[in-house]
């Protein structure tokens, strides 16, 4: 995959912003239905955060990016983060 600075670099003479979000597992309707809620929940347990991460956190991230609030944001890659890499 490439990093969206890659394209940030060769879009932004055009004035052309460049973003990924990239959520990991999302509990969304569909996700859940495929592969139980059993699967989520248990890998909220050693999380910083112990819930999961709904489609409804990311909204707010989106609505920035698309909006003039974000206009010297560019090639940048959005990851979630819900403290699983936080030791205890």
């Amino acid at each position: 995959m490439i990093p969206a600075r890659t394209f940030a670099r060769m879009l932004g003479d055009y004035n052309i912003r460049v973003y990924t979000v990239a959520p990991g597992r999302t509990a969304s309707d569909t996700f859940v239905a495929k592969t139980g809620l059993e699967s989520f929940t248990s890998s909220t347990e050693n999380r910083a955060l112990k819930r999961l991460l709904a489609p409804e956190d990311l909204v707010g991230t989106v609505v920035f990016l698309a909006s003039d609030d974000s206009a010297m944001v560019t090639g940048v890659d959005h990851g979630w983060r819900t403290g699983a890499e936080c030791p205890a």
